[in-house]
């Protein structure tokens, strides 16, 4: 890895900020955020806006400032997201950092996210994840094989690990600044996400479904989200409600094959066998982690 002699200037920032504000901080790249908030989140649009001016991007997981203390499951639970999210944002699965917070004073104790970390490593690379977070957690998970590191200032006491790729070094009221330290950071190409396989969507059943006293339909559903995900944050109310109705879609599949129904759903035997149903399952629980 290939360590600059002149440090690349970026910003970091919680909602999204216009190609000129950034431009005006003099930075070059950029570190967003992806989580279970929509609001602050990356999305497809910003990206290719930022691609097109030729600004890097790199992506951070943060939910609740000290998740990293929440262990191994839920690490892997945030890895998922992270890569499903970001993968709908245009980076590949293969290229670039996911960097995951750790905000706040590890206090002499970096270890104590080991197991969250253990579960992120269960998902994706070590070489390609890791931390963002002061010098103590920096080095101690880069000292267990970590390859990608965000170093703050804070809760560093003035040290500096130079195997750290980027270094946050002020705090801002609005944006904060960071340096990124070699060629390779963890910023991505953009790489567009595959459009939906159409052909799959006949394995979705087309028949109405009576939940809560309301008729739904599995495949409209599926396609009407499909349809809309490029331009959620335009409709946020409509995404909101779409997905709501795939949480309780999901959710009965789970029901209906704990109860023992594996086949035969819909009177149609053979074609929603517990195969099916399980894809089905799993197909409508991707879309649940997607912005």
């Amino acid at each position: 890895m290939t360590r600059l002699s002149t440090p690349i200037n970026g910003v970091d920032y919680y909602s999204e900020m216009s190609i000129a504000g950034i431009q005006a901080h003099g930075a070059k790249f950029v570190c967003r955020y992806l989580s279970n908030f929509p609001p602050k989140n990356l999305t497809p649009s910003e990206v290719r806006s930022l691609v097109a001016n030729n600004i890097g991007v790199v992506s951070v997981w943060e939910d609740g400032a000290s998740d990293a203390l929440a262990g191994f499951d839920v690490g892997k639970s945030h890895a998922e997201q992270h890569v499903a999210m970001a993968r709908n944002c245009g980076q590949h699965p293969n290229h670039g950092f996911y960097y995951f917070a750790v905000d706040f004073d590890t206090a002499g104790h970096p270890e104590r996210t080991d197991a969250y970390f253990n579960g992120v490593a269960s998902v994706i690379p070590k070489v390609r994840c890791g931390p963002y977070g002061g010098f103590e957690v920096v080095k101690h998970q880069l000292d267990r094989g970590f390859g990608a590191a965000w170093q703050s200032y804070a809760w560093s006491a003035g040290r500096l690990d130079s195997r750290a790729q980027i270094y946050q070094h002020l705090l801002g009221t609005s944006v904060d600044y960071d340096k990124a330290m070699f060629e390779n950071y963890g910023q991505w190409q953009y790489d567009p996400p595959p459009p939906p396989n159409l052909h799959h969507y006949e394995r979705f059943p087309d028949v109405k479904i009576e939940m809560f006293g309301k008729i739904y339909q599995e495949r409209e559903t599926v396609i009407a989200f499909d349809e809309l995900q490029p331009h959620w944050h335009q409709h946020p109310l409509r995404h909101h409600e779409l997905k709501h109705t795939i949480k309780m879609l999901r959710d009965r599949i789970w029901t209906l094959a704990h109860q023992g129904q594996d086949a035969g759903e819909f009177n149609l035997p053979g074609r929603w066998n517990l195969f099916w149903r399980g894809w089905r399952w799993q197909e409508l629980d991707k879309r649940l982690h997607l912005s």
